[in-house]
């Protein structure tokens, strides 16, 4: 896990970050999608303004919350002899299946950075693709202060509307490109040298 002094890191760039954002946010929802057009044959696109909200986990995730319910709908919708549908409850292994994963894609979708983190030691897909990656600054516990980041900062506290619009103008105009998260739990977004990617 990487831990570095302040002295030995390079901000990563506004651009670097938007595009890795981007990526991300596509990421978070590439589940969401697969279950909606697997699970349902009938895709809604209310649900395409989800990675819109992927900077408001919390409140990107109200654009979800049915998904549940219509996979469970279409399990539980079948087609009769004479071009009509019934409902009949289905509680096959498969079935059951399916209405967990439609669960678990809605919590993946929240907390992708946070499993990215712990899997990649720092790293989302976007961030990977952009060369860029958070540290954590001057710490003998960098795996605990980046899931306090995710956790805490990047779902809780940016999930408070205002925040992520504030983010966007500190990253901008403070010096080391800093988002309010990263304020608050000390990490850094950095490029990363070559000896290090």
């Amino acid at each position: 896990m990487k831990t570095r002094s302040d002295l030995d890191l390079y901000p990563a760039g506004i651009i670097r970050r938007i595009v890795a954002f981007i990526i991300d946010s596509l990421m978070s929802f590439i589940p969401v999608l697969v279950v909606l057009l697997f699970f349902t044959d009938n895709y809604q696109g209310y649900a395409l303004t989800a990675p819109a909200f992927h900077a408001t986990p919390l409140v990107g995730v109200v654009t979800l919350l049915d998904i549940p319910g219509e996979v469970n709908e279409s399990i539980n919708t079948h087609n009769n002899d004479i071009g009509g549908t019934y409902t009949d409850y289905d509680v096959s292994v498969l079935a059951t299946g399916k209405r967990a994963l439609s669960v678990l894609v809605v919590i993946f979708y929240v907390l992708y950075g946070t499993f990215a983190t712990c899997i990649f030691e720092g790293h989302t897909f976007g961030k990977f693709l952009m060369k860029i990656d958070v540290v954590a600054v001057d710490t003998e516990k960098p795996m605990k202060k980046l899931l306090l980041r995710e956790l805490v900062g990047k779902v809780l506290i940016n999930s408070i509307p205002i925040v992520p619009i504030i983010s966007l103008f500190t990253i901008i105009f403070t010096p080391k490109h800093l988002a309010i998260h990263d304020m608050i739990f000390n990490t850094r977004v950095a490029e990363l040298t070559d000896s290090q990617k």
